[in-house]
């Protein structure tokens, strides 16, 4: 009887590959645990270890590293990350599709080259996997790029309509101020009487003005004359 064939073992398989946080890293805080998870589906499908380069941070912790105080790391809810190697342009390998498998995506890039590495969870933990396979926006890897930008547009749109709404209610004011002062000229001259009279005390206050100064520089000046 022969011997039985020894089968030959990959020397690292498939689930060998996983998520690795790097040392001094926090991925226990918020959202983290589910999206270190969703690295480690993700180390198994491309046959490469995915490290943690940053998880979750505090405000002081994320100013100082060119973040900012109130960023997604701070409230758990973002990862910085590096695809065979803690470099941060090794991520530009993952295509928008296959985070995207794993209910990942890049909501800054590619508006910001430098956040290629910044991954966070689709809304509602929605994932994508396969040809005609949809997110919680639009199929695959799409979706993820849409959702990114439609959060970036919601800001601006929200923004300029603030700014439109201000300028509106400004120009509400000159409106209505020029309203007031037509309607005042308007009674004004309805009233012949009050429009001679106010006139006249205008005048005769022009006059001892012009007295005033002719007395204290010693110039004569011309009195005007009032009307008859």
């Amino acid at each position: 009887m022969s011997p039985p064939v020894k089968q030959r073992i990959p020397a690292n398989p498939a689930n060998a590959y996983r998520f690795i946080p790097g040392s001094g890293t926090d991925f226990s805080y918020g959202d983290e645990p589910k999206i270190a998870s969703a690295l480690s589906q993700l180390a198994q499908k491309i046959h490469q270890n995915i490290y943690g380069i940053s998880g979750h941070r505090t405000p002081a912790h994320s100013v100082a590293v060119g973040g900012f105080a109130n960023d997604p790391h701070t409230r758990g809810q973002a990862a910085d990350i590096g695809v065979g190697s803690s470099l941060r342009a090794s991520a530009g390998q993952l295509s928008s599709a296959e985070l995207a498998s794993v209910g990942l995506y890049r909501p800054f890039y590619p508006a910001d080259p430098d956040e290629i590495n910044h991954v966070q969870l689709l809304a509602g933990g929605a994932t994508a996997s396969g040809t005609g396979s949809t997110d919680a926006v639009s199929g695959g890897g799409v979706g993820g790029a849409v959702s990114g930008a439609g959060g970036l547009i919601g800001n601006v749109a929200t923004s300029t309509v603030g700014a439109v709404a201000d300028a509106a209610g400004g120009a509400a004011d000159v409106v209505t101020g020029g309203f007031d002062a037509a309607k005042a000229f308007a009674d004004f001259v309805s009233d012949p009487a009050r429009a001679v009279l106010t006139i006249a005390l205008v005048i005769g206050g022009a006059a001892a003005v012009l007295v005033g100064v002719s007395r204290a520089t010693g110039v004569r000046a011309p009195i005007p004359k009032a009307i008859p």
